[in-house]
């Protein structure tokens, strides 16, 4: 799964043309911007550690780390990642046996990267159908890798229907 981060303005030297105010706070749920958008100067400085985080990487022995702003320094963020709410685990025996599940996880999973609800079919195509970028389908990666200790490459996930890969999970695991 994706990361979790809340970003915070720590201060604003001058006019800032987005408008970000001191003590604004933003979460991001991993590489995605929020749904109102986001300064192209900021998300620039940001990425580096968003990306690096994102993807397994941490902070030398600290919680928060200072970004500023690619714009002539306008704006000083700190960048705070939340901790993750579910445990990670892989899958019991028990559930291993009914692929319904699979599906459901699946499902669930890209709903919570953002994926509109009314797209998710079993035989929608990931890439396609479900139009999932390059982030959301590495980031299903992360939470298939995770959830049930399973490895895809994404040039070949990305043309699964949702039935196939729960199908692929589900052979996979020997159930």
């Amino acid at each position: 799964m994706a990361v979790n981060f809340k970003v915070k303005v720590k201060k604003v030297n001058g006019f800032c043309d987005y408008g970000f105010k001191e003590g604004q706070e933003i979460e991001l749920n991993g590489l995605h911007t929020p749904k109102g958008g986001f300064c192209g100067g900021a998300y620039h400085a940001l990425f580096p550690y968003l990306n690096m985080l994102n993807f397994g990487g941490k902070f030398p022995s600290i919680d928060i780390i200072n970004a500023t702003c690619a714009d002539g320094g306008k704006v000083m963020f700190e960048i705070k990642v939340q901790p993750d709410e579910e445990d990670v685990n892989i899958m019991s025996a028990e559930k291993r046996n009914n692929e319904l599940d699979v599906y459901a996880e699946i499902k669930n999973t890209l709903i919570k990267i953002g994926i509109d609800e009314e797209n998710i079919k079993p035989e929608a195509i990931l890439s396609t159908d479900i139009d999932m970028d390059s982030t959301e389908v590495v980031e299903l990666i992360i939470y298939i890798e995770k959830k049930f200790g399973l490895s895809f490459e994404s040039c070949v996930l990305k043309d699964y229907t949702l039935n196939k890969l729960s199908e692929e999970i589900y052979s996979r695991l020997g159930a």
